[in-house]
């Protein structure tokens, strides 16, 4: 999805016909829809088995569960968002008229349930961090009140993020063609700024946190070995579980990273046209943000298979949970 749509930067004297009409372009963009369309199943159904899991198991008032019941929710709008648009996207060469105004619609859902996809993922490194190092005050400070109250902060805080853009764009017409343009009464240098620091604190304020508290909780088990000079490091099932779950989270942080900067580096080092609509067709024939978007999309998809891997307990849920319908 084009980010002059998030940034407002919106012209159009850039005309790429001739070069996303050719025979390269189609092979990129027919391999684009393969991926995603593997995205969307392997990535659909592994959220939608988290989900279940959550619900199935809500009993149990689990923490971790809870969570990832949560975290699969966002990540399932991002996913079917970004892959649907760009699998239409692809399959019409963009020449669906609504498909180009569509900005205006999905940027308000896409960006809430990034950002709290990317808040949750922080919390839940947090709560490791909290059993890690203050393992007697957990049941007393990670109840199940407390941590659904975190949820619903979590969105009440992405919410008023993003309340901006549920009105600053409108679809306008343009020699019969519609695209999404920022309204003339935000196009200021508050409201930019202000979208600007919005967009990269969702895309980058979270994963900072993740790391942050990733490093002090292999601190605090490093040192706990050092001390003890009796136990090799991550001995006990607590520890193995928090180191676990923390490379599970830095790995996951490092292939955003990772993306990001592909996507960025095509955006702001690229003569790629800055409309939406242009923008878009002329991405989907660079092989460099074709491979950006697909890791970028794929990070909505992977949680579930990367906490199935990584945690025993999980996966021992899953099988009660698949259990009760069998």
């Amino acid at each position: 999805m084009g980010l002059s749509a998030i940034t407002g930067n919106l012209a159009t004297d850039f005309n790429h016909t001739e070069f996303y009409d050719n025979n390269d372009c189609l092979i990129i963009q027919r391999t684009y829809i393969i991926f995603m369309v593997i995205l969307l199943l392997v990535g659909g159904t592994g959220n939608l088995l988290s989900i279940f899991v959550a619900v199935s198991m809500r009993k149990l008032n689990n923490s971790t569960l809870i969570c990832l019941g949560y975290l699969a929710t966002a990540d399932s709008i991002v996913l079917i968002t970004l892959a649907t648009y760009f699998l239409i996207f692809a399959l019409t060469n963009g020449k669906i008229n609504a498909i180009a105004s569509s900005h205006c619609y999905i940027m308000f859902p896409l960006l809430l349930s990034i950002l709290i996809s990317h808040l949750t993922l922080a919390s839940i490194s947090f709560l490791r961090f909290i059993h890690t190092w203050f393992p007697l005050k957990v049941k007393s400070w990670c109840t199940t009140s407390k941590i659904k109250g975190m949820l619903i902060a979590i969105f009440i805080v992405a919410f008023c993020l993003n309340l901006v853009h549920l009105f600053a764009y409108e679809v306008q017409k343009t020699d019969g063609v519609d695209s999404c343009v920022v309204r003339k009464q935000f196009q200021i240098f508050y409201f930019k700024f202000w979208v600007y620091m919005v967009f990269m604190a969702t895309l980058l304020l979270p994963w900072v946190c993740i790391v942050l508290f990733s490093s002090l909780t292999v601190m605090k088990i490093t040192h706990r070995a050092w001390l003890s000079k009796t136990r090799a490091l991550g001995q006990t099932a607590t520890e193995k579980a928090a180191l676990k779950t923390t490379g599970m989270l830095l790995v996951v942080t490092m292939w955003f990273v990772l993306s990001l900067g592909i996507v960025l580096a095509y955006v702001y080092l690229s003569d790629a046209p800055q409309d939406n609509n242009t923008f878009d067709k002329y991405m989907l024939c660079d092989t460099r943000a074709a491979i950006g978007w697909v890791i970028f999309t794929s990070n909505y998809a992977v949680n579930f298979f990367l906490y199935i891997l990584v945690s025993k307990e999980y996966r021992q849920f899953l099988y009660k949970a698949l259990r009760q319908i069998c």
